[in-house]
C-alpha cells in the first residue's frame, strides 16, 4: 500500500505491507488482527 501522511510534523511517503486475519462472526467477516510493516519508497527493491 502506498501511503502519504504527516506524523509529528514529518512528511512520510511509504510503501507498506499489511497482514490481516479475518473472522466470520454471525455471518459477517470482520478483521480480528492486523499488522503493518513499514516498507521502502525505493520501488526497485519491489521487483
Amino acid at each position: 500500500m502506498k501511503e502519504e501522511f504527516n506524523y509529528k510534523g514529518e512528511r512520510n511517503n511509504d510503501l507498506s505491507s499489511y497482514s490481516l486475519i479475518f473472522k466470520k462472526i454471525d455471518g459477517t467477516w470482520k478483521i480480528s488482527w492486523m499488522q503493518r510493516s513499514q516498507g521502502t519508497t525505493d520501488l526497485s527493491t519491489w521487483s
